[in-house]
């Protein structure tokens, strides 16, 4: 004792002897930043590196938010935009309460300006302009007809220009809930009450008859009536302005192009080229959304030529040279009905002509251009609403290739900070947009990756994008459980470390969405008893294996329970070769009480059922067949080659537990009998000829 306290106090007082020298320190300057250079700094790094293991940015950061279902994310996602609605009301009726502020910048959102009312507002021409900069057709509709009726009347041309060219574009009603900018979950979720059919004998119409007839007036009525397909009076407004020798604008023919056929396209373009008028890029967009339809048209069965098909799909590359020889910028939607145009699926016609081979690597060339000219590009914007279709339709094509590759480059452009152009994330009300969610775009890629890659690729794919994309759906999961079912196959000197972690997260998932109770995932349930069984339980860790003990039990208490259910509707028989699997699960863990447990249940089961089941025998035998099972499932060979070898592992088992196992290869392949009887013999040398006898005999009473 006395010497460890002198060896504590050595060291206490050589360390004290240590002198620090002194150290220089000078204060840096400061540093002169913006009020959001540090919001700036933090967006930057989010934006950089996304934390994959966090809920989609839509939705709240809380776990009791993060949605596990496409129902929870709708409710989610309107909620959080509802509030944010409510307060943005508030701040709007009672704008005091929100004036001794000092934020800095200065945020609007925080002072709401509530909007024009018509029935308190002055009426006059600059309220009117307000209303229709806004977008507001009935109340800038109502706004002009007080101020045509009053005594200065309506003299702006220019103002009632701009009036018609609202009514007409937007049918005479009020601005659709599709273009609301500002409230996604309104956009998406809540039913379009437009109309679709042009309203005649409306707003529009009546300014075009008041106005004078004029190249931009024709041309605001032709594009609106081809809009809302009037196209027979879009064509007789526009031959009545070609017999006075007027021009229209380029608006005007880019809609006559979308509804005409492929000669009539040509006749319109050559047209435009003689009176001068510039074609744009929506220009080219609506000429190939011609030639789109026209390969639709044939895909439905009408009646085109193969060469005429592949002359349409030559004209492709020859829009493409003229809009590269005019200088026109392509956006994603160029790209987009590009890869319509050139996709297999679209032309039934090749394929008929067998012509479809080389189409297909003109769409995988086409494609290749594209992602390497959006690579080198500093952002990608947006400039349509239909710029988003590009990234799911280019996932398509190269899925369709199964080109790795090209799958690879689309999924990280799509991510990458400089694309500004992303997916709904979540699926909308309207089934019409499905094809365009984000949803979609990352369940097409985790499923290919799952077939395509590496089995510990997917994974960490799948984990991270369950649930931060899309939620749990029986699809993903049967494909994850095949997979494992196959790598276990496959890879049997793998450890089993490469896969578990995996398979205890898709259990978890299967679990927690209630797919694993639905009387149609018969196959996925067998896909995860197989995987289960699969484990090498020696390789894993203690921690592992008693992870492993309680999902099995996990698992079978909801078979079994199933069985059982009081619910008709959601109880599932317990079939035999079920059980079967559950008796080599416990095996394979250990458990062999458990397992003697199945087979006696399985055996007892099928004994107390001996009449029923000798009459069902019979009537099956009469036509043609060799067994039966109560449940309608029939075990394999191999299911009994396994049980088998599980009772030479298990030797404790009785005499009557063997007999009942005779009894079960009776019962479904009567002609092993023999061979297994051999195998007994040979394995419990214990058991007497004579008790084998008897048993034998009694088979022979019931045999099919």
């Amino acid at each position: 004792m006395y010497r460890t306290k002198n060896l504590a106090r050595y060291f206490c007082t050589s360390s004290a002897k240590i002198k620090i020298g002194p150290q220089e320190f000078e204060i840096p300057y400061e540093i002169k930043r913006s009020p959001t250079d540090l919001l700036k700094a933090l967006s930057a790094a989010t934006l950089k590196e996304p934390d994959k293991s966090a809920p989609h940015f839509a939705f709240i950061d809380d776990p009791r938010f993060i949605p596990q279902s496409a129902k929870q994310a709708k409710e989610f996602y309107i909620t959080k935009e509802y509030g944010k609605r409510a307060a943005r009301h508030l701040a709007m009726e009672w704008p005091t309460l929100f004036m001794w502020d000092y934020d800095e910048p200065r945020i609007e959102a925080f002072r709401p300006i509530k909007p024009l009312d018509i029935n308190e507002a002055e009426t006059n021409e600059k309220n009117l302009a307000e209303l229709i900069k806004t977008k507001r057709v009935i109340d800038a509709f109502k706004m002009f007809d007080g101020l045509d009726k009053s005594a200065k009347g309506m003299r702006n041309i220019d103002l009632m220009t701009n009036l018609f060219a609202l009514c007409a574009y937007y049918n005479s009603q009020d601005k659709p809930i599709t273009e609301m900018d500002e409230w996604h979950g309104t956009r998406n979720f809540m039913p379009n009450l437009n109309k679709n059919e042009w309203q005649a004998g409306q707003l529009a119409d009546h300014l075009f008859d008041r106005l004078e007839k004029t190249e931009e007036t024709y041309s605001i009525m032709i594009s609106a009536l081809v809009k809302y397909k009037e196209v027979n009076r879009a064509r007789t407004l526009y031959q009545e302005m070609r017999s006075l020798n007027m021009i229209p604008r380029e608006e005007a023919y880019n809609a006559l192009v979308v509804h005409s056929n492929f000669n009539d396209v040509i006749e319109l373009l050559k047209e435009m080229n003689h009176l001068g008028v510039k074609p744009s890029i929506a220009t080219i967009h609506a000429c190939l959304c011609s030639i789109e339809y026209g390969l639709k048209v044939a895909a439905k069965g009408k009646q085109i030529a193969p060469e005429n098909a592949e002359e349409r799909i030559k004209q492709v590359g020859a829009f493409m040279s003229e809009m590269k020889r005019l200088n026109l910028t392509p956006t994603l939607t160029t790209f987009h009905l590009i890869l319509s145009c050139l996709d297999q699926n679209s032309c039934t016609v090749l394929i008929a002509a067998n012509k479809i081979t080389k189409q297909k690597q003109k769409a995988v060339d086409a494609l290749n251009h594209m992602l390497t000219h959006l690579e080198s590009l500093n952002s990608i914007e947006v400039f349509a609403d239909t710029d988003r279709q590009f990234f799911v339709k280019a996932l398509n094509v190269a899925i369709n290739a199964n080109n790795v590759s090209l799958v690879e480059r689309i999924e990280k452009l799509y991510s990458s900070v400089k694309n500004n152009v992303k997916l709904v994330p979540i699926l909308p009300g309207d089934y019409e947009l499905q094809f365009i969610t984000e949803h979609q775009f990352y369940q097409n890629f985790l499923m290919y990756k799952i077939h395509a890659c590496h089995l510990s690729e997917a994974g960490h794919l799948y984990m991270a994008c369950v649930p931060r994309y899309f939620d749990v759906s029986r699809r993903t999961v049967n494909a994850i459980f095949k997979r494992i079912v196959e790598y276990q196959q496959t890879n049997k000197d793998k450890k089993v470390s490469s896969y578990w972690t995996l398979l205890k997260r898709v259990i978890d998932d299967y679990q927690l969405s209630g797919y694993i109770l639905y009387r149609d995932s018969t196959s996925t349930n067998r896909l995860l008893r197989t995987a289960l069984r699969q484990v090498k339980t020696k390789e894993l860790s203690r921690k592992d294996l008693l992870d492993y003990h309680k999902y099995i039990k996990r698992m079978i208490a909801i078979f079994r329970g199933q069985s059982v259910s009081k619910d008709k509707e959601h109880r599932i028989p317990m079939e035999p070769s079920t059980l079967i699997e559950i008796a080599l699960i416990y095996m394979n863990a250990g458990l062999y009480n458990s397992g003697a447990q199945c087979i006696t249940d399985l055996t007892s089961f099928m004994v107390s059922n001996d009449e029923h089941s000798q009459k069902k025998d019979s009537e099956r035998k009469s036509r043609g067949s060799r067994g039966i099972s109560l449940t309608g499932d029939i075990p394999s060979e191999e299911q009994l080659e396994d049980l088998f070898n599980f009772i030479l592992k298990y030797k404790p088992i009785n005499k009557s537990d063997i007999r009942r196992f005779m009894r079960l290869i009776n019962m479904y392949h009567n002609s092993l009998v023999d061979k297994y009887r051999a195998k007994i013999e040979a394995a419990f040398p214990n058991i007497k000829k004579e008790e084998l006898d008897k048993m034998t005999l009694e088979l022979d009473k019931v045999k099919i």
